[in-house]
C-alpha cells in the first residue's frame, strides 16, 4: 500500500509537470496605452505645443511607467529638444494597479524652439516629435522541486512619429512691422 501512494504521488508530481511545461507560457499581465498631444504652434511666435501620456496597469503589486521624446526641425538653427520622465507605483490591495505618466510632466507642455531668430522670415519648418512609452510590472517566481515559473515580469513598449510644421513669419508680421 506504501510503494502504491508513493508512485501515485510521484505520478501526480510528474503529471504536474508534464501540464506546466506542456502548457504556453503565461503571459504578462502589463497593459499600456500611449496617447500623443498633436503638436502645433501657439500664434506666429516660436513655442508648440507637445506632449504624450503613458496609461499602464497591472494586477501585480509594482508598476513603472514613463517614456521620452525628442522634437527636431529641419532648419540648422534649430537644435534638438528632448525630454523624459519616469513614475513607479506599488499597492498592497486587490484592485489593479494603475499608473498615469505625462511627459513632461505639465500638460499642456510649451517650448520654444531653439535657434529662432536665425530662421529666416517666411519659411515652413518641418519638424517631427519623436515619441516612446514603457511599462515594466513587477512578478513573482513559483517553484516546484527546483523549476520555477516567473508569473509576471513584463514590459510593454511602444513609440513613433508624429510630423508637424512651423511657420516662421516675416520680421514685419511677428513684431508688428518693427524689422529688428
Amino acid at each position: 500500500m506504501k510503494a502504491f501512494n508513493l508512485k501515485s504521488q510521484c505520478r501526480a508530481l510528474l503529471l504536474f509537470l508534464a501540464a506546466l511545461l506542456s502548457a504556453p507560457q503565461l503571459a504578462s499581465a502589463v497593459q499600456m496605452s500611449v496617447y500623443v498631444s498633436t503638436p502645433s504652434q501657439w500664434g506666429t511666435g516660436s513655442a508648440f505645443y507637445h506632449g504624450h501620456t503613458v496609461l499602464a496597469s497591472t494586477p501585480f503589486s509594482t508598476l513603472s511607467a514613463g517614456g521620452a521624446f525628442t522634437a527636431q526641425c529641419n532648419h540648422p538653427a534649430s537644435l534638438p529638444m528632448s525630454g523624459e520622465r519616469a513614475l513607479s507605483s506599488s499597492t498592497y490591495g486587490i484592485d489593479r494597479n494603475i499608473l498615469t505618466v505625462t511627459i513632461p510632466a505639465q500638460q499642456p507642455a510649451l517650448r520654444n524652439i531653439s535657434g529662432w531668430l536665425q530662421i529666416p522670415g517666411n519659411t515652413y519648418l518641418s519638424c517631427n516629435y519623436r515619441w516612446t512609452g514603457f511599462a515594466t510590472e513587477g512578478g513573482y517566481s513559483i517553484g516546484v522541486g527546483g523549476i520555477s515559473f516567473p508569473i509576471g515580469n513584463g514590459t510593454a513598449r511602444d513609440g513613433g512619429t508624429v510630423d508637424f510644421q512651423i511657420y516662421r513669419p516675416s520680421r514685419e508680421d511677428a513684431d508688428g512691422g518693427c524689422v529688428p
